[in-house]
């Protein structure tokens, strides 16, 4: 296949090549250049007035989750629909929803996630395995299977029990003592997961440094990268001292603690939710106003900065209308909110992101040897971001999935 491309953007060198060929043998880029041949019997795509990219990654999604909007900015109340969710719903159902989910995404351009559980039992790494093996369309799933947690998980209202840690153990593994902690990370590997998650600052008595440290080094024996969901200032330090790969959300993170985070070499996945959806998701506006301001501050100084970051949307409400891959790619409205400039936003999306996930090697860039992951636009998207929301191609290992006409 040989596809005609009136500019090439690659993400390593920040370059913009005019008029390039791009050759794609199987899977893979076999040869890149302006005077590229192909054999008569290949098949051509003409996408001389598009901007062709690598792929755009997703490094935190919940694509076996999916609660409706609920209209309130109290704790209790929202933690009763995530409650009423996972209670009520089976793993087999909440698969189904993630391949709906998946084929979004990938419809997006999206054509690698690294998926952060909330998937009841392991729904998650059953999709991964029937995406890889044709059954169903999606993106490559990079799994974490179920996340492990303090007693109490993600429910910090206390609306479920101790005495009923089950209602907490649908969606997350309860790993109080290191034995425990270990226990989980072996069963979340014999499920497929590829990477572990830790619930770091939810509850009050949240894991400690030294705890983390403990996940962080047996992870690493196993190959495997830790991530570390983080709300609170002092669990973000925690946790990057901790030598964890990444950090998820950081939403109350101090100028202090994301230069530690900076110094320590551990990637920031800020989920920064537009004002837009989360207000869509139910939330009041004046509370989604302070919400999506915090995230936004804590945005613009990690640019300041110099964290390394990577691209994540954290979508877990379904919104009427709208569908996944779509409500992933509002984060891009926080972007050109605070200025960053589209050539970075690109990186976080695309080489920054395989980095991440340890498959730099295989994707997210542009250059001969890597999968033929790739995505076109119309519109240039260096001088507006938003144009990724418009596709002219989208490709996924050598195979055209999505190809628009050229507009009028």
């Amino acid at each position: 296949m040989l596809i005609d491309a009136g500019h090439l953007v690659v993400p390593s060198s920040g370059a913009v090549l005019a008029d390039q060929r791009v050759l794609i043998e199987g899977q893979r880029i076999l040869a890149i250049g302006p005077d590229l041949d192909a054999p008569p019997e290949a098949e051509r795509i003409d996408l001389s007035d598009a901007w062709l990219l690598p792929g755009l990654i997703d490094c935190h999604t919940h694509l076996c989750f999916g609660v409706r909007p609920i209209r309130s900015d109290r704790q209790r109340e929202l933690e009763a629909s995530v409650l009423t969710y996972t209670a009520s719903n089976s793993t087999a159902w909440r698969a189904l929803q993630g391949a709906h989910n998946a084929r979004a995404m990938l419809r997006a351009g999206f054509t690698t996630v690294r998926d952060l559980g909330n998937a009841g039992a392991w729904a998650d790494s059953a999709l991964a395995r029937a995406i890889e093996e044709g059954l169903v369309p999606g993106p490559t799933m990079i799994c974490s299977g179920k996340a492990l947690t303090p007693s109490g998980g993600q429910y910090a209202s206390g609306i479920v029990p101790p005495e009923r840690p089950g209602l907490v153990g649908i969606d997350w593994t309860v790993a109080d003592t290191r034995e425990r902690m270990l226990a989980a990370m072996r069963e979340n590997v014999a499920h497929g997961a590829k990477l572990i998650k830790v619930i770091v600052d939810d509850q009050r008595c949240g894991y400690t440094r030294d705890e983390l440290a403990f996940v962080v080094e047996h992870a690493r024996d196993a190959g495997l990268a830790v991530a570390a969901h983080c709300v609170t200032d002092a669990g973000t330090r925690r946790a990057a001292l901790a030598g964890v790969s990444s950090i998820e959300h950081a939403v109350e993170a101090s100028r202090e603690t994301l230069e530690l985070v900076r110094d320590h070499g551990v990637v920031l996945v800020g989920t920064e939710l537009s004002q837009g959806y989360l207000e869509a998701a139910g939330a009041p506006p004046d509370h989604a106003r302070e919400l999506h301001e915090q995230v936004i501050t804590r945005l613009r100084h990690a640019i300041e900065l110099g964290v390394e970051m990577a691209f994540g949307s954290d979508i877990m409400s379904d919104i009427p209308g709208r569908d996944r891959g779509q409500l992933a790619l509002t984060i891009l409205d926080s972007y050109v909110e605070v200025g960053l400039a589209p050539l970075r936003a690109i990186s976080m999306l695309t080489r920054d992101a395989a980095k991440l996930l340890g498959l730099d090697d295989d994707r997210g860039d542009l250059r001969v040897g890597l999968r033929a992951d790739l995505v076109a636009t119309s519109r240039d998207p260096l001088q507006d971001i938003r144009a990724l929301r418009e596709l002219r191609l989208v490709m996924q290992g050598g195979r055209v999935l999505a190809l628009a006409r050229r507009p009028p």
